[in-house]
């Protein structure tokens, strides 16, 4: 069987860059809307790590059992209604050999706090 438009069809070169384009173009508009995706998740991550250590200040800043009023109040006027707060006392040792998540000892003794803001 021998199909002459069919060749001629597969011979003829004008437009191949058309379609590469097209679909290179969707593969980068692919890339860009993931590279938004994770700014916008990074933007998120340290806006919600400012506001609690703003939280962990507010809360050194108050008495002993007002700190929950207060990281409260910072949390509603900073316009975040779906978060979870937890405030930990403890110690601090600013110790470089030691890494800094294991730096905090929870405990009672609130020479240092802990805010965790959860979402």
């Amino acid at each position: 069987m021998h199909l002459p438009g069919i060749q001629a069809l597969w011979r003829d070169r004008r437009g191949g860059v058309s379609i590469l384009t097209a679909i290179l173009s969707m593969a980068m508009i692919g890339f860009a809307a993931f590279g938004i995706d994770v700014g916008m998740m990074t933007l998120s991550q340290r806006r919600l790590q400012g506001i609690a250590d703003e939280a962990a200040l507010a809360a050194a800043a108050s008495s002993p059992d007002r700190r929950g009023e207060a990281v409260a109040r910072l949390i509603t006027a900073n316009g975040l209604s779906d978060v979870t707060t937890t405030i930990t006392p403890g110690t601090y040792r600013a110790d470089p050999s030691v890494t800094p998540a294991n730096r905090f000892t929870p405990g009672t003794d609130a020479g240092a706090l802990r805010v965790t803001l959860t979402r």
